[in-house]
């Protein structure tokens, strides 16, 4: 396990010309409740359409910081932030949608970088906000030195208490929704937001790791057939698998996508979901989506940051 890791913080900073302008054929949209009372997972239209809307909702699940005002409900993008975690001074970048209404509460979205990787740098690779719209919250964090602490339990976790401290201060001066809050990542940061999907399902609805694995922690606790006990309830995923990945063997997302199956109570048995050639599980708590793609690198595949963002928006 920790083999792959190393090969990932071997990457370079930025990928960009691995991920394509050009947008899939096909999107994902949320499906009709299942007769078990799970919650329903993105199914494929039967047409053209656009995106599912992640409509801001009332603030009944709004954050504290709903009504307010100042620097940071300023629609528009930020970068170079700064926030303390401990003792340490931490940096992030963020993007406050154009029109935002501190009355409306809106998703958050982290997006966490690869090896070698910083916030800003991640928004122009994955290109998350050309697919929301002004629909969401995005926030960057930048991992110290360029990538993200992987062994250390949570409770010890400098990266967690990062997450932990910006949950906390965009929810005090932004009108976030705090049902709707995800996580998506790449390579290192795939791992940490499988990391952070297990050590954090009190707060994420929803995780899509892209060329990574996880989660793990080498003082963990596992269950009798290998899979780390998270202690928290599970987290809807959806998996991005390369399987022409040299960077993180594709292994280790099926590693990730057993934990997820695992801790969801799915099925064997799939159903086919655009954009293809992605497949849901059946009978999940939360929805279980992976995405193997043939020919795919260590990259983000180019219908993965759309693909990403309709299955954040089905919730």
């Amino acid at each position: 396990m920790r083999l792959a890791v190393l090969c990932a913080l071997a990457l370079p900073l930025v990928l960009a010309s691995a991920c394509s302008s050009s947008s899939p054929e096909t999107l994902t949209a949320a499906g009709p409740p299942s007769a078990d009372g799970t919650e329903p997972v993105p199914v494929a239209d039967s047409g053209v359409s656009t995106a599912p809307e992640a409509k801001a909702t009332a603030p009944a699940t709004g954050s504290k910081g709903c009504g307010s005002s100042g620097a940071l409900s300023k629609p528009g993008r930020l970068s170079d932030l700064e926030i303390a975690v401990g003792k340490s001074r931490r940096t992030y970048a963020l993007t406050v949608p154009t029109g935002y209404d501190a009355s409306r509460s809106y998703p958050l979205v982290f997006a966490l970088h690869g090896s070698g990787g910083n916030g800003p740098g991640t928004r122009d690779y994955f290109g998350f906000e050309s697919f929301a719209g002004d629909k969401a919250v995005f926030v960057y964090p930048s991992g110290e030195n360029g990538s993200w602490e992987l062994d250390t339990p949570a409770s010890q976790n400098k990266d967690v208490a990062f997450f932990d401290a910006l949950v906390a201060e965009l929810g005090a001066k932004l009108c976030i929704d705090t049902t709707r809050i995800f996580a998506t990542g790449y390579s290192n940061g795939a791992y940490m937001a499988n990391q952070l999907g297990c050590r954090r399902g009190d707060v994420l609805r929803a995780i899509a790791p892209h060329a990574g694995g996880g989660p793990f922690e080498n003082d963990g606790k596992y269950t009798s057939d290998g899979h780390l006990d998270c202690g928290q309830k599970p987290v809807a995923a959806m998996v991005f698998i390369g399987l022409a990945d040299t960077g993180v063997d594709p292994s280790e997302g099926e590693k990730s996508l057993a934990h997820w199956t695992y801790a969801d109570g799915c099925r064997a048995q799939t159903s086919a979901v655009a954009p293809g050639p992605c497949v849901a599980y059946q009978g999940c708590k939360k929805p279980v989506v992976s995405c193997k793609i043939s020919g795919l690198g260590h990259e983000v595949w180019k219908e993965g940051a759309k693909a990403t963002w309709s299955f954040f928006a089905s919730f």
